[in-house]
């Protein structure tokens, strides 16, 4: 969520009541006869998915955000959204973002200092972020510091890290595929990249993690996006 940028495995135990409720509206009418953007969202777009297995069978639904939703899977979405609301204050193995430091320089060198951090009560293995230079693995997006109401289009910018360092590592040294972090433990990175935008203004920036490969290096990774809190980020007059 924006309050608590984190993804990871979580669990708890549903209290019976919801798990009836859940099944009776998972019955009525039969899930796997419900409608959904299956094969229609476009590129980009952000989507839910649902996977109900019962009985050796496997139902899975998707939807999108630019089309309207079947009424009776809209339920069930609400219903799953607010378990899921409930099922991140206990996590398992999870992951934070938070950035410490963010500055331009004249050059439109922007440099960000963020951590990353353990979560739950197992040790929580993720991908690399020095692995992921030049790839929208790391990416930065800004739009102009003002009402939203008031940003035209192309005023914003997305950009992916060219330079990423995790500020333990010795200079030169091979950076594995997988790290891993216990709960409260944090590891430090330092990121740069070229900012082409116009000049000079005051952007509200999000930094973004991500990874959708469920496997590197031969173990299991966390999965998701990770988006920081917002941030200011003053642009100066670039050096042409």
């Amino acid at each position: 969520t924006p309050e608590t940028p984190e993804i990871g495995y979580y669990q708890f135990k549903l209290p019976l009541s919801e798990i009836e409720t859940l099944s009776d509206e998972l019955g009525a009418p039969t899930f796997e006869t419900l409608s959904d953007h299956y094969g229609g969202i476009a590129a980009g777009d952000r989507y839910k998915k649902i996977v109900v297995v019962s009985g050796g069978r496997t139902e899975e639904k998707m939807v999108g955000t630019s089309e309207p939703v079947d009424p009776g899977l809209a339920r069930i979405i609400a219903r799953l959204d607010r378990i899921a609301a409930s099922a991140t204050q206990h996590p398992r193995r999870a992951l934070r973002i938070t950035v410490a430091q963010a500055t331009i320089n004249e050059s439109g060198i922007v440099t960000i200092d963020f951590q990353l951090v353990g979560s739950g009560t197992e040790l929580a293995a993720f991908v690399n972020p020095a692995t992921l230079a030049g790839s929208p693995g790391l990416s930065l997006r800004g739009w102009p510091d003002k009402d939203s109401r008031d940003v035209q289009g192309g005023e914003g910018f997305g950009i992916n890290l060219d330079t990423i360092l995790e500020a333990a590592s010795p200079p030169n040294a091979a950076s594995p595929d997988v790290l891993q972090l216990t709960p409260g433990q944090t590891r430090s990175f330092h990121a740069t990249a070229r900012l082409r935008v116009r000049a000079p203004e005051t952007y509200t920036t999000q930094l973004i993690y991500q990874n959708t490969s469920e496997r590197a290096g031969g173990r299991s990774v966390l999965v998701g996006e990770l988006i920081s809190k917002p941030f200011k980020l003053a642009v100066p007059a670039l050096k042409q």
